[in-house]
C-alpha cells in the first residue's frame, strides 16, 4: 500500500510507480486574477459588481480540450463560472456576478489546469 508517509520518507518514489499514471509531472497550469477579465458593460478590468453582468477571460496559453477550471472568490458577491469555451485553441471563461452586496469591484483568482500536449 501507497500511504503519505512512505512517499514523505522517500519509501516509494516516481520509478516506483506506473509512469502512464503518475502524471502529476505532466500538468500545465495558469493563473489569473481580476485584473485580467472585462466586464460586459463597463468594459473595465476589474469589473465592476453594481454595473457588469459577465466577466470576460482569455487565457493566454492554448489547449486542446478545455482545462479544469477553478474560480476562487475574494470578494463579497456570488460569481460563478457561467462558461468556458475553446475555439481554436483559445479558451474564453465567462464569470457571472450574481448577487452583490458591498463589494464594488471584484476580486478573484481563475486556475485552469490541463495534461501538457505530447
Amino acid at each position: 500500500m501507497v500511504t503519505g508517509s512512505k512517499i514523505a520518507d522517500g519509501a516509494v518514489s516516481a520509478n516506483h510507480l506506473d509512469i502512464s499514471q503518475f502524471t502529476l509531472s505532466k500538468l500545465q497550469h495558469e493563473l489569473q486574477n481580476e485584473y485580467r477579465g472585462v466586464g460586459d458593460i463597463t468594459q473595465g478590468s476589474p469589473a465592476r459588481l453594481r454595473d457588469d453582468r459577465f466577466i470576460t477571460h482569455t487565457l493566454d496559453k492554448e489547449y486542446d480540450d478545455p482545462p479544469h477550471i477553478v474560480l476562487t472568490n475574494m470578494c463579497n458577491a456570488h460569481l460563478y463560472i457561467d462558461s468556458v469555451k475553446v475555439d481554436k485553441g483559445l479558451v474564453t471563461i465567462s464569470i457571472a456576478i450574481g448577487a452583490h452586496f458591498e463589494g464594488e469591484v471584484a476580486a478573484y483568482q481563475i486556475l485552469a489546469i490541463a495534461t501538457d500536449k505530447p
